[in-house]
């Protein structure tokens, strides 16, 4: 899992999709292509120095001209969006990671039934674009409050799949759904995506997909010390009961990179050895668990966890 070099680019354009979210189109000064990416890729943006967040690139993979994100400025937030909605102006330079997919379509027959909130969308509508061009059946539901609220409001009414989306108001009731989905794919607030998979209760889990806009909060301090061995250094750090094992690790002067630091987009993964991690995070798989662990939110169920540090 070791990741590629940055890639500088420049904010090319930049407008408002909504009162509170914006896109940004990044492109490279000398014109030359950007590495190909998959629907539902998302990329980390260097925000500020010493800030990196990940987000979902809502253009279509057929084009590397430019990337396309769009991020809701988050007030209260924890400083990424308030720094790129601040910083990122038309021709700042910007660096940013590889493109990385934990959200990718199925390459199945079937209808493909894409549902999204808000800021949600974004990864949806780079889905659509690949699933239109593909020829694959997909219908996309678009839940907001208002139309001023709906990101991409010209593509979803009049680009060339728009007969294939939804706009669903949350004033008009309950969401609707078609019943008859080959595969499901869902981002948005949690409470939304729980409605939604609770619709879709008969869809075989591997039918399920969904990602977090934002991560939602995992519990991960300690409900009893243990001890990290590091195989690379053979250091050995005390994880105190109440203590986070990342905050144990970088108190004890070990430099760990996270983004979301909430188990979502993969910045933190290493590989583990012996003992009993326990696993809190959305990015990893069930195999990639039996190897790796993302640092910013697990825990340990056995006196010691070695990490491949």
């Amino acid at each position: 899992m070791s990741k590629a070099a940055d890639v500088q680019v420049f904010v090319q354009h930049r407008h408002a999709l909504t009162p509170s979210i914006d896109c940004w189109r990044l492109a490279r000064r000398d014109g030359a292509p950007l590495p190909a990416f998959s629907a539902g890729a998302h990329v980390e943006v260097q925000v500020a120095a010493g800030l990196r967040r990940a987000y979902s690139l809502c253009s279509d993979p057929a084009n590397t001209a430019f990337y396309e994100i769009a991020v809701k400025h988050e007030v209260d937030g924890r400083g990424g969006s308030r720094a790129l909605h601040q910083s990122a102006r038309i021709g700042t330079d910007l660096s940013i990671g590889a493109a990385r997919n934990l959200f990718a379509l199925a390459d199945e027959p079937g209808l493909h039934v894409l549902v999204g909130a808000g800021v949600g969308l974004t990864p949806l509508i780079a889905m659509a674009h690949s699933l239109h061009r593909s020829g694959k059946a997909f219908q996309l539901i678009a839940r907001v409050r208002q139309r001023e609220d709906l990101l991409f409001a010209p593509l979803l009414e009049h680009g060339p799949w728009s007969d294939r989306v939804t706009v669903s108001y949350s004033s008009e009731g309950a969401l609707a759904l078609p019943g008859n989905a080959a595969h499901v794919y869902c981002c948005g607030p949690d409470g939304f995506m729980q409605a939604v998979k609770a619709h879709y209760a008969e869809l075989p889990e591997a039918c399920w997909h969904q990602e977090h806009f934002a991560g939602g909060a995992v519990s991960v301090a300690a409900e009893q010390g243990y001890r990290l061995v590091l195989s690379a250094s053979g250091r050995e750090i005390e994880v105190a009961a109440g203590q986070r094992l990342i905050d144990a690790l970088r108190a004890n002067g070990v430099a760990c990179e996270t983004v979301c630091e909430q188990g979502v987009c993969g910045s933190c993964v290493v590989g583990w050895q012996d003992g009993r991690p326990r696993h809190q995070d959305e990015c990893l798989t069930d195999e990639d668990r039996q190897s790796y662990v993302a640092l910013c939110c697990a825990g340990c169920d056995s006196d010691s966890l070695t990490l491949e540090l």
